[in-house]
């Protein structure tokens, strides 16, 4: 790795990144190894712009090793955030011919901005925030990689927490509820909808929250998506019912009908626990 040699670099780069390739659970990835023997610095070191443009799958290898890193423990992730890695994605993140990178880079900040507030507030500092909205905007209607780990990346801020400034939170949500309105997939759907959950979960103006949310008039968009019952969609689904018909009887009556109460009725009699007790709160409300 600290040769000048491209192809030496690459092949060590690819060598790293096989073996943190070895298992699906992160749990089971060589991160102690990783950080123990020093390998961070160097890795970081072939994140620098001016390797992109002489051999442009140096930056990528290293940014998929990067993301995989930054599954790991809080003194790890720690040690990531000292190395500038953030001033290194601001500048990929800032230029659109880099898009093959934007997948794990936003990868990456998911895991910071779920950590805790002091890493939103780092990376809402150094501008990366601004950087995601712009690629977000370009993105929308293609069906890429970059759009579904966006959606997720949003997604993990919602469930993370507080924002470094309230404004934040809303550029946030109404990203989250123009994607929701789009063909996606499953999945990315799911994130949307789980974001949107949290939301409306959070202790503090539940009812400006929900009024928020009610506004949008999506009642047609949720009702489609809760008659799928598409299992990465049905837990975040039911808690959005669950919080908008919260003594909300103006919901209540633009979502009741006997086919939702049908529908709710096929939850209740599923094997998910939790699924059970939010349709039963739908029901009571």
């Amino acid at each position: 790795l600290k040769t000048k040699t491209f192809d030496k670099v690459l092949s060590s780069l690819i060598a790293i990144r096989n073996v943190m390739s070895v298992s699906q659970e992160i749990k089971e990835l060589p991160l102690d190894d990783f950080f123990e023997l020093g390998l961070l610095d160097p890795v970081v070191q072939c994140l620098k712009p001016e390797l992109n443009s002489q051999c442009k799958e140096i930056p990528e290898e290293a940014v998929w090793i990067i993301a995989n890193a930054s599954c790991c423990e809080s003194e790890y992730l720690s040690s990531i955030a000292q190395t500038g890695i953030f001033q290194i994605f601001h500048f990929y993140l800032a230029n659109e011919i880099y898009e093959s990178l934007f997948y794990n880079i936003l990868w990456t900040l998911a895991n910071f901005v779920t950590e805790s507030i002091q890493y939103r507030t780092l990376i809402f500092k150094e501008g990366l925030f601004q950087s995601i909205f712009k690629i977000s905007s370009l993105v929308r209607k293609t069906q890429n990689r970059t759009r579904e780990v966006i959606c997720w990346f949003f997604e993990a801020c919602m469930f993370s927490g507080n924002f470094p400034v309230p404004q934040l939170e809303e550029n946030i949500l109404s990203e989250l509820l123009f994607y929701v309105r789009q063909d996606l997939p499953e999945s990315t759907m799911g994130e949307c909808l789980c974001g949107i959950a949290s939301y409306l979960s959070k202790k503090f103006d539940q009812r400006s929250r929900i009024m928020r949310i009610s506004q949008e008039n999506l009642e047609p968009v949720f009702l489609k998506i809760i008659e799928k019952k598409a299992p990465t969609q049905t837990t975040p689904i039911l808690t959005i019912f669950s919080r908008l018909t919260q003594g909300n009887s103006f919901e209540i009556q633009k979502f009741y009908s006997p086919l939702f109460v049908k529908v709710l009725g096929s939850f209740i009699e599923g094997k998910s626990t939790k699924d059970i007790i939010l349709a039963l709160e739908i029901l009571s409300n």
